[in-house]
Protein backbone atom coordinates (compact mmCIF):
# COMPACT_ATOMS: atom_id res chain seq x y z
CA UNK A 1 0.00 0.00 0.00
CA UNK A 2 1.86 3.40 -1.16
CA UNK A 3 1.31 6.45 0.52
CA UNK A 4 -1.00 8.00 -2.22
CA UNK A 5 -3.11 5.34 -1.75
CA UNK A 6 -3.47 6.06 1.86
CA UNK A 7 -3.74 9.69 1.76
CA UNK A 8 -6.49 8.82 -0.65
CA UNK A 9 -8.33 6.64 1.73
CA UNK A 10 -8.15 9.13 3.93
CA UNK A 11 -9.62 11.71 2.37
CA UNK A 12 -12.44 9.60 1.57
CA UNK A 13 -12.77 8.49 4.81
CA UNK A 14 -12.70 12.24 6.17
CA UNK A 15 -15.42 13.96 3.04
CA UNK A 16 -17.53 10.80 4.11
CA UNK A 17 -17.71 7.56 2.68
CA UNK A 18 -21.61 7.98 1.94
CA UNK A 19 -21.18 10.28 -0.71
CA UNK A 20 -18.66 8.35 -2.74
CA UNK A 21 -19.45 10.10 -6.32
CA UNK A 22 -18.56 13.43 -5.18
CA UNK A 23 -16.14 13.22 -1.65
CA UNK A 24 -13.94 10.12 -3.74
CA UNK A 25 -13.47 11.95 -7.05
CA UNK A 26 -12.61 15.41 -4.86
CA UNK A 27 -10.03 13.27 -2.95
CA UNK A 28 -8.59 11.65 -6.51
CA UNK A 29 -7.89 15.32 -7.75
CA UNK A 30 -5.92 15.78 -4.64
CA UNK A 31 -4.20 13.40 -4.68
CA UNK A 32 -3.54 13.51 -8.36
CA UNK A 33 -2.07 17.59 -7.79
CA UNK A 34 1.06 16.12 -5.97
CA UNK A 35 1.82 13.36 -8.90
CA UNK A 36 1.56 16.32 -11.57
CA UNK A 37 3.98 18.12 -9.67
CA UNK A 38 6.01 15.48 -9.61
CA UNK A 39 5.88 14.24 -13.04
CA UNK A 40 4.61 16.80 -14.94
CA UNK A 41 1.18 17.54 -17.01
CA UNK A 42 3.10 15.73 -20.34
CA UNK A 43 3.69 12.50 -18.08
CA UNK A 44 1.79 9.18 -18.91
CA UNK A 45 -1.07 7.93 -17.18
CA UNK A 46 0.83 5.52 -16.28
CA UNK A 47 3.61 7.44 -14.54
CA UNK A 48 0.94 9.43 -13.02
CA UNK A 49 -0.58 6.58 -11.42
CA UNK A 50 2.97 5.08 -10.06
CA UNK A 51 3.81 8.69 -8.20
CA UNK A 52 -0.15 9.00 -7.33
CA UNK A 53 0.08 5.43 -5.92
CA UNK A 54 -3.12 5.22 -7.41
CA UNK A 55 -4.12 2.24 -9.75
CA UNK A 56 -5.51 2.76 -12.85
CA UNK A 57 -8.76 1.37 -12.64
CA UNK A 58 -9.19 4.23 -9.70
CA UNK A 59 -8.37 6.76 -12.07
CA UNK A 60 -10.15 5.37 -15.02
CA UNK A 61 -13.46 4.86 -12.70
CA UNK A 62 -13.74 8.55 -12.32
CA UNK A 63 -12.25 9.97 -15.53
CA UNK A 64 -12.80 9.10 -19.25
CA UNK A 65 -9.20 9.49 -20.45
CA UNK A 66 -6.20 11.26 -19.54
CA UNK A 67 -7.40 14.96 -20.88
CA UNK A 68 -10.51 14.56 -18.28
CA UNK A 69 -7.91 14.14 -15.93
CA UNK A 70 -6.13 16.64 -16.20
CA UNK A 71 -8.55 19.51 -16.78
CA UNK A 72 -10.13 18.84 -13.71
CA UNK A 73 -6.60 18.78 -11.76
CA UNK A 74 -6.17 21.87 -13.50
CA UNK A 75 -9.22 23.19 -12.54
CA UNK A 76 -8.74 22.54 -9.03
CA UNK A 77 -5.31 24.04 -8.55
CA UNK A 78 -6.48 27.15 -10.20
CA UNK A 79 -9.71 27.31 -8.13
CA UNK A 80 -7.24 26.62 -4.91
CA UNK A 81 -4.83 29.76 -6.86
CA UNK A 82 -7.71 32.33 -7.03
CA UNK A 83 -8.48 31.94 -3.37
CA UNK A 84 -4.92 32.20 -2.34
CA UNK A 85 -4.65 35.64 -4.53
CA UNK A 86 -7.47 36.94 -3.02
CA UNK A 87 -6.06 38.00 -0.18
CA UNK A 88 -9.41 40.03 1.35
CA UNK A 89 -10.72 43.39 0.80
CA UNK A 90 -8.50 46.15 1.46
CA UNK A 91 -8.59 47.97 4.47
CA UNK A 92 -6.87 51.11 3.57
CA UNK A 93 -3.65 50.59 1.57
CA UNK A 94 -5.06 48.61 -1.27
CA UNK A 95 -1.96 49.60 -3.36
CA UNK A 96 0.08 47.54 -0.85
CA UNK A 97 -2.34 44.87 -0.50
CA UNK A 98 -2.69 44.33 -4.42
CA UNK A 99 0.90 44.43 -4.25
CA UNK A 100 1.12 41.32 -2.84
CA UNK A 101 -1.46 39.65 -4.38
CA UNK A 102 0.65 40.52 -7.88
CA UNK A 103 3.76 38.92 -6.49
CA UNK A 104 2.12 35.99 -5.00
CA UNK A 105 1.66 34.83 -8.50
CA UNK A 106 4.64 34.97 -9.52
CA UNK A 107 5.98 32.96 -7.08
CA UNK A 108 3.32 30.77 -7.55
CA UNK A 109 4.17 30.44 -11.46
CA UNK A 110 8.25 30.11 -10.33
CA UNK A 111 7.51 27.63 -7.91
CA UNK A 112 5.21 25.38 -9.30
CA UNK A 113 6.04 24.72 -13.25
CA UNK A 114 4.34 21.78 -13.73
CA UNK A 115 0.90 23.05 -12.08
CA UNK A 116 1.55 26.38 -13.71
CA UNK A 117 2.00 24.57 -17.23
CA UNK A 118 -1.26 22.90 -16.91
CA UNK A 119 -3.39 25.87 -15.43
CA UNK A 120 -2.14 27.71 -18.30
CA UNK A 121 -2.40 24.71 -21.35
CA UNK A 122 -4.30 21.95 -19.84
CA UNK A 123 -7.81 21.34 -21.39
CA UNK A 124 -8.24 23.47 -24.44
CA UNK A 125 -8.58 27.04 -24.55
CA UNK A 126 -11.99 26.91 -23.33
CA UNK A 127 -10.71 25.54 -19.72
CA UNK A 128 -7.54 28.20 -19.73
CA UNK A 129 -9.84 30.85 -19.71
CA UNK A 130 -12.00 29.59 -16.89
CA UNK A 131 -8.72 29.04 -15.23
CA UNK A 132 -7.79 32.28 -16.00
CA UNK A 133 -11.26 34.63 -15.38
CA UNK A 134 -10.66 32.15 -11.33
CA UNK A 135 -7.05 33.66 -10.49
CA UNK A 136 -8.20 37.30 -12.33
CA UNK A 137 -11.15 37.32 -9.48
CA UNK A 138 -8.44 36.28 -7.24
CA UNK A 139 -6.12 39.68 -7.88
CA UNK A 140 -8.68 41.88 -8.14
CA UNK A 141 -10.26 41.35 -5.38
CA UNK A 142 -7.26 42.14 -3.71
CA UNK A 143 -6.88 44.91 -5.58
CA UNK A 144 -10.23 46.43 -5.60
CA UNK A 145 -11.55 49.26 -3.21
CA UNK A 146 -13.99 47.63 -0.47
CA UNK A 147 -17.33 46.70 -1.15
CA UNK A 148 -16.52 47.09 -4.60
CA UNK A 149 -18.24 44.54 -6.89
CA UNK A 150 -15.36 43.40 -9.94
CA UNK A 151 -16.56 43.15 -13.23
CA UNK A 152 -16.66 39.55 -14.09
CA UNK A 153 -14.95 40.49 -17.73
CA UNK A 154 -12.17 42.53 -16.25
CA UNK A 155 -11.40 39.66 -14.01
CA UNK A 156 -10.95 37.35 -17.18
CA UNK A 157 -8.90 39.77 -18.97
CA UNK A 158 -6.97 40.21 -15.47
CA UNK A 159 -6.14 36.71 -15.41
CA UNK A 160 -5.20 36.23 -19.05
CA UNK A 161 -2.69 38.81 -18.88
CA UNK A 162 -1.06 37.80 -15.89
CA UNK A 163 -0.67 33.97 -17.53
CA UNK A 164 0.45 36.04 -20.70
CA UNK A 165 3.02 37.77 -19.57
CA UNK A 166 4.09 35.85 -16.61
CA UNK A 167 4.40 33.17 -19.51
CA UNK A 168 6.77 35.45 -21.38
CA UNK A 169 9.00 36.64 -18.06
CA UNK A 170 9.21 33.42 -17.55
CA UNK A 171 11.11 31.97 -20.73
CA UNK A 172 13.20 35.56 -21.29
CA UNK A 173 13.77 36.63 -17.41
CA UNK A 174 14.80 39.90 -18.32
CA UNK A 175 12.59 42.22 -16.65
CA UNK A 176 13.30 43.14 -12.77
CA UNK A 177 10.55 41.16 -10.61
CA UNK A 178 9.64 44.49 -8.66
CA UNK A 179 9.40 46.29 -12.18
CA UNK A 180 7.06 43.66 -13.40
CA UNK A 181 4.92 43.85 -10.19
CA UNK A 182 4.37 47.54 -10.32
CA UNK A 183 3.63 46.94 -13.83
CA UNK A 184 0.78 44.68 -13.39
CA UNK A 185 -0.45 46.41 -10.56
CA UNK A 186 -0.64 49.44 -12.94
CA UNK A 187 -2.66 47.38 -15.54
CA UNK A 188 -5.25 45.94 -12.71
CA UNK A 189 -5.50 49.11 -11.45
CA UNK A 190 -6.17 51.13 -14.73
CA UNK A 191 -8.63 48.85 -15.56
CA UNK A 192 -10.60 48.92 -12.44
CA UNK A 193 -10.82 52.74 -12.96
CA UNK A 194 -11.98 52.30 -16.47
CA UNK A 195 -13.94 48.63 -16.45
CA UNK A 196 -15.34 47.14 -19.54
CA UNK A 197 -19.20 47.13 -19.74
CA UNK A 198 -20.47 44.16 -18.05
Amino acid sequence: ETIGWRRYGHAVAADGVGAPGGARRAALIRVMVDAVRAEGPAASIDALSRAAGVPKSVLYNHFADKDGLMSAVGDAVADEWGDRLQTGPSRGDDRAEGRASVEAFLVIAETEPQLYELVRCGGGPQAVSLRAERIGAGVVAAVAPAGSDPNPVMAAAVGGALLATVDQWLRQGATDRDILVDALLTFVRGGLHHPPPA
